[in-house]
């Protein structure tokens, strides 16, 4: 998915931030991306369905930082008795 910034550079092209290079793909339109979207809905809900009808799908919020998510993640998977406990894995997402 792409994100476009509600303002334009201060250099065509150029990234304020980093100094990269900004494109844009042709292919990278308003329109495509609903496309994008909707195939991914139509293929990943009855996935998202046959999990969620054995009780086995939690929802939990992404905003925020990686660690921050991830900890999210371990604490719901925790509470059901599943997943590593966070002092047993690799703190590789600080």
């Amino acid at each position: 998915m792409t994100h476009h910034a509600p303002q334009e550079p201060g250099l065509c092209d150029v990234c304020d931030v980093c100094g990269g290079g900004l494109h844009q793909r042709q292919d990278d339109t308003e329109a495509t991306v609903r496309k994008r979207l909707e195939v991914f809905d139509r293929v990943s809900s009855p996935i998202t369905e046959y999990y969620r009808l054995r009780n086995l799908v939690v929802g939990i919020s992404a905003l925020g930082s990686v660690a921050e998510v991830t900890e999210r993640s371990m604490v719901a998977l925790r509470e059901r008795g599943l997943g590593a406990h966070r002092e047993d894995t690799r703190d590789c997402y600080r």
